[in-house]
């Protein structure tokens, strides 16, 4: 089982009792994983209470495009994605949306407009909006509303 995602992350956990079991190839790849050095940029912080996390959402916020938020702090566009992705468990673009979709639900819960909404969580129009809320939540931003609102 080891063998099957060992590739494909960052990290191995393996039991006590894998250990029989796994193949001198696993056993090897995990000596190099834990021996090799990777060298990782440093985040510029833009002050020096912040942590890395906040400082990638923090350039994910501020910046239009993820070229600028990655060159902010000292990554390039990709390994500022996959450094986003390492921390937050979605790519800088999925952070931004679910942020905006959050915003949507809270408004729709207030019983604004759908069309309001659209335009305040700056989606291009009411079905751009509707779409994204579907495909997000699995139902209208009309249906949502009507089973969700404040009173």
């Amino acid at each position: 089982m080891a063998e099957q995602w060992l590739g494909n992350s960052d990290f191995a956990i393996i039991e006590a009792a894998e250990w029989s079991l796994a193949s001198p190839a696993v056993v090897e790849a995990l000596a190099r994983c834990l021996t090799e050095t990777v060298e990782v940029p440093t985040l510029r912080l833009s002050h020096p209470a912040s942590s890395p996390e906040a400082a990638l959402i923090e350039a994910t916020l501020n910046h239009d495009s993820v070229h600028d938020a990655a060159r902010h702090t000292g990554f390039t566009r990709e390994g500022f994605i996959r450094a986003f992705f390492r921390h937050h468990g979605m790519t800088p673009h999925a952070y931004k949306m679910n942020r905006r979709l959050n915003r949507g639900r809270n408004l729709l819960r207030r019983g604004e407009a759908i069309a309001d909404i659209a335009q305040a969580t700056g989606f291009s129009d009411q079905s751009h909006f509707g779409r994204a809320f579907m495909n997000f939540f699995g139902a209208t931003p009309g249906q949502f509303r009507a089973a969700h609102r404040i009173r």
